[in-house]
């Protein structure tokens, strides 16, 4: 009995030693040689292979770079523990970026309805109502006197839309900080993403990391090597080689190649172990930054689809009476299943004052000019992310081979 109590009890503890990979939790990890002394630090999210320290329960024995050292338990994690850590994060972020959707969505309909306000207010000094009253002369009535009265005066507009545009700015502002804020949760979660998939191959991870600690990156095409100051070689962008960070100057390296010393500026390498957590950070907030985009294209393509509707409807009556024309209703359609309408005021009384219409125009016309050019503007940042995101896509590629 005794002898298989032995064997139970050895078995037993070979579980409890046996190596396992950790992540590094906390912002930092002093590791600590024989004598307890701090002999290096290791940064949050690092992955090392650890054992029970039979000296102290509370502490891990931690292999690095082919040496031992020892650190305190809580500072590290088991990989599943972070993914389910990391899954409820998401969680959390899906739910704050569901909120800022909807207060999203709640100014974009506030802002479109005050776009239309400020349209309508606008047209509206350019409306008239037609008074008809009956001459008189000695002999008694003699046809009617036609007359007109404004519906908006320049002063009351002047006053209704310095309110309205301190409201707008203030909507505005809070608009943009709600996008950040989206934006910042959206790109959050998609690294959470990522970092959940990369743990699906910890162990050719672990490999990578332990492998590479000096291993860089080419990624600059022609990366020039100096020896005294003068390029005297060349690396192909894509090439794996040997470097360190340059003991006396900031952002350079020194580079090993075919035995011999070069030194190289720090924009031509990259540590190969973070390359691709970086082409991929690279990439996702490329990806948040052009839907965002295209949602603003969309907002200021109905705007301009407004003015051209509101326009219409100043341009469309035949001024038959002294300047003054017939103001109707006007269906104006935005999207295959939608339209809205802009109406006026009881419509068969209005009238368009021409020559107050042509002023109101013209601004409009140069409104819908600096509208357009935003509105292009933002078109081509979506195009050039777009052909950032292929060069990124190529770039990944240098990672695997």
């Amino acid at each position: 009995m005794s002898k298989y109590l032995c064997v139970i009890l050895l078995v037993l503890t070979s579980f409890a030693n046996a190596e396992q990979i950790m992540m590094v939790w906390a912002k930092q990890v002093d590791l600590y040689d024989e004598r307890g002394k701090i002999v290096r630090v290791l940064n949050n999210g690092q992955l090392v292979q650890v054992e029970n320290f039979a000296k102290d329960p509370s502490r891990f024995l931690v292999k690095f770079n082919n040496k031992t050292y020892n650190a305190k338990k809580a500072y590290f994690k088991k990989p599943a523990d972070i993914v389910v850590l990391y899954k409820k994060q998401i969680l959390e972020y899906e739910a704050k970026i569901k909120q800022d959707e909807l207060e999203l969505s709640n100014i974009e309909s506030d802002l479109i309805v005050r776009y239309v306000q400020a349209l309508e207010l606008q047209r509206d000094t350019a409306l008239a109502y037609q008074n008809v009253q009956p001459a008189y002369n000695q002999t008694g009535p003699q046809g009617y006197f036609r007359g007109y009265t404004s519906i908006l005066t320049q002063g009351k507009f002047k006053k209704l839309m310095k309110a309205w545009s301190a409201e707008v700015e203030k909507i505005t502002a809070k608009k943009e900080e709600i996008l950040v804020s989206k934006r910042k949760y959206s790109i959050a979660v998609e690294k959470l993403k990522y970092r959940i998939a990369s743990f699906e191959n910890l162990g050719e991870m672990f490999a990578a990391k332990a492998n590479s600690g000096n291993d860089y990156l080419v990624v600059q095409e022609n990366a020039p090597l100096y020896v005294n100051n003068k390029v005297v070689k060349h690396l192909d962008k894509g090439d794996t080689v040997l470097a360190r960070p340059h003991p006396k100057f900031a952002n350079w390296y020194e580079v090993l190649v075919e035995k011999k010393k070069y030194v190289a500026p720090g924009s031509a390498l990259v540590k190969k172990s973070d390359y691709s957590r970086i082409i991929k950070e690279k990439m996702i907030n490329s990806k948040v930054l052009v839907a965002q985009l295209n949602s603003e294209v969309e907002i200021q393509q109905f705007r301009l689809k407004l003015y051209q509707g509101v326009s219409r409807q100043l341009e469309a009556d035949k001024f038959v009476h002294q300047g003054y024309g017939l103001v109707k209703n006007l269906i104006v359609p935005i999207e295959k299943d939608r339209s809205f309408t802009i109406r006026s005021p009881k419509a068969d009384q209005v009238y368009v004052n021409s020559v107050v219409a042509s002023k109101v125009l013209k601004e409009w016309k140069a409104n819908i000019a600096g509208l357009s050019a935003a509105s292009l503007q933002n078109q081509k940042k979506v195009l050039a992310l777009k052909k950032q995101l292929i060069d990124l896509e190529e770039d990944l590629k240098l990672f695997k081979k």
